[in-house]
């Protein structure tokens, strides 16, 4: 099984649920776009980018596998005044709680023996606000090293 597969099929969504990120797995889905959202409750997205890029020569080749983690959150009740303050403050703090758990931390190192210690960064937030699925999304880069 390929990293990508074991992390994304079941390591990495019961992580998720574990953080408080999302309910249930089934709130975490891969694929090459985002689907409509289904959860009023929210949904991560999980985008995997293109790579694994390899870092290092000789024995100690490190493959980089990077994704960009969306978290989709469907607008409804925006707020008194309608401008969505309430639904833009539950989706960074989604996004925090994910930056926190995986910056600088080496998760999953029981599953892949190898893992080094991950980077993750916010990169943005209702980027669209004019979005046609009504979501408001957040996004945090996850990138994951791990030693071959």
């Amino acid at each position: 099984m390929s990293f990508h597969s074991q992390l994304t099929d079941s390591t990495w969504p019961a992580d998720l649920v574990t953080a408080g990120v999302v309910a249930t797995t089934a709130q975490v889905y891969t694929g090459r776009r985002p689907r409509t959202p289904t959860d009023r409750r929210g949904e991560v997205w999980l985008e995997r980018l293109p790579g694994p890029a390899v870092e290092g020569t000789g024995q100690q080749l490190v493959l980089v596998h990077s994704y960009l983690v969306h978290y989709r959150y469907p607008l409804g009740n925006q707020g008194p005044d309608k401008a969505g303050a309430p639904l833009v403050s539950h989706v960074e703090a989604k996004l925090q709680t994910i930056r926190d758990r995986y910056h600088v931390a080496i998760p999953f190192a029981s599953t892949f023996p190898g893992m080094l210690p991950c980077e993750a960064a916010e990169e943005s937030v209702d980027v669209d606000p004019e979005d046609p699925e009504g979501t408001l999304e957040g996004t945090v880069r996850v990138t994951f090293r791990v030693r071959e």
